[in-house]
């Protein structure tokens, strides 16, 4: 139900620029018949009863877990590790609210104040990676410019430790010579043709264009990769 109130607010701002290729992403996802639907219930009057509708029914279901767990645990804060949707966002917004318990989130990736974002009430704070998210999230996700930080990307942080496996071993282990260059392909996204990336790269270095290159990947965790190992 959250989602449907998300997605008629999304649907009813589809004008040109970044908000056209919001409403395009969010209709290719649904399909054509959730879109019709959606265009129809986000018209004025017809959406603000379908709003309010949907707002009852939601009050009338409690997260009785998650108020006993407030109830418990009594914290001063909340700081909630977030792509910004899912199913117990809203709750948690809501039932912080209701306590007046500041509640944090803190954006997990890159696209979760666009593209991800399926919020409908609003965090105190968020924390955000860079200076493109914060205007997303005060653009997207309606946050006042002061209750938007930039805190770095904590999956990152990894990357100022020592590696643990040298360049050279890594060449000795998979018998590269250590002359040549390594590429290191990391599989991006579960929807995405990881086997023609590799095809496409491999035939960048058969024709010359990437010389003296060999190709290191490492498959999505989410991929099936039964193609491309075939390949």
């Amino acid at each position: 139900m959250y989602t449907r109130l998300f997605q008629i607010g999304a649907f009813r701002n589809r004008s040109v620029g970044q908000a056209r290729v919001l409403f395009d992403n969010h209709r290719a996802a649904i399909g054509k018949k959730a879109a019709w639907l959606y265009l129809v219930l986000g018209l004025p009057g017809v959406g603000a009863i379908y709003r309010r509708f949907l707002l009852l029914k939601i009050c009338g279901l409690k997260n009785l877990q998650l108020e006993a767990l407030m109830d418990r645990e009594k914290p001063a804060i909340v700081l909630h590790p977030t792509v910004l949707a899912g199913v117990y966002i809203n709750d948690i917004i809501d039932v912080c609210r209701a306590r007046k318990t500041p509640v944090v989130g803190i954006m997990n990736s890159r696209d979760n104040a666009s593209i991800k974002r399926a919020v409908v009430g609003h965090f105190d704070w968020i924390l955000v990676w860079g200076p493109q998210t914060r205007d997303y999230a005060i653009r997207y996700a309606c946050m006042k410019p002061e209750s938007v930080a930039r805190f770095g990307v904590a999956q990152l942080d990894l990357y100022h430790t020592e590696p643990r496996v040298s360049r050279k071993k890594t060449c000795a282990s998979n018998g590269i010579a250590r002359s040549t260059r390594l590429l290191l392909c990391a599989g991006s996204s579960k929807g995405s043709d990881e086997f023609q990336h590799l095809d496409l790269l491999g035939a960048a270095i058969e024709n010359g264009e990437l010389p003296n290159v060999t190709v290191v990947y490492r498959p999505h965790p989410w991929e099936n990769a039964a193609k491309t190992a075939a390949g």
